[in-house]
């Protein structure tokens, strides 16, 4: 990957989509922090590290990313611009679900097995889900095969807090700290050196 990102010889495309989004209400997914700040900072990366243009890294925040807007933008800044041999990047770092809506396939195919994507959460209808296949169909569709794919889902719904003395990314940064341990977590022992 290192070579082909780091080569001066081609355009260098990105794509980065945040999706972390969420309300809590009603069972729904809380928020899931750091997604913006996930794209944010791999953008600095293609651009320091690897030599990317800004000009040439599109993104969708949490706010913004719906299905529609995605096609759109996939469409516009990927497929009418790349050329062969130009590398590609899509990262999409947000929820991810094993669960689709029904409505999306009438008959169970081995489709529903792969993750979708989650885009939006004003409800769980078709419009936001993306199912892995057509994103991958979407890449396959570009004139190059230089395509790295990167996907950092979050499965969990983020309904537990705190465990333990561990926050989970997807439980959410900031939430309630306990006022103790748990008593089945042991206490730290405290260990004194004593030089003779």
């Amino acid at each position: 990957m290192g070579q082909s990102l780091a080569s001066n010889t081609n355009q260098k495309w990105a794509l980065l989509l945040a999706a972390g989004q969420g309300n809590g209400a009603n069972g729904d997914r809380r928020g899931l922090m750091g997604c913006t700040t996930d794209r944010q900072l791999l953008g600095e990366v293609l651009t320091g590290r690897y030599g990317f243009d800004q000009a040439k890294i599109a993104g969708l925040d949490p706010q913004g990313i719906t299905l529609s807007a995605l096609e759109i933008l996939f469409d516009e800044h990927l497929r009418q611009q790349v050329q062969k041999g130009d590398p590609v990047v899509v990262a999409f770092s947000g929820y991810g679900s094993y669960n689709p809506p029904a409505a999306m396939t009438p008959n169970p195919t081995w489709e529903q097995a792969l993750p979708h994507l989650g885009l939006f959460l004003d409800g769980e209808g078709e419009d936001n889900f993306l199912p892995l296949t057509t994103l991958i169909n979407w890449l396959q569709s570009l004139k190059t095969k230089q395509v790295y794919l990167v996907l950092d889902c979050g499965f969990s719904t983020g309904v537990e807090e705190f465990e333990g003395n561990l926050r989970g990314r997807s439980g959410g940064r900031g939430g309630p700290i306990p006022q103790k341990l748990t008593p089945a977590i042991p206490q730290p022992k405290q260990v004194w050196a004593i030089s003779p």
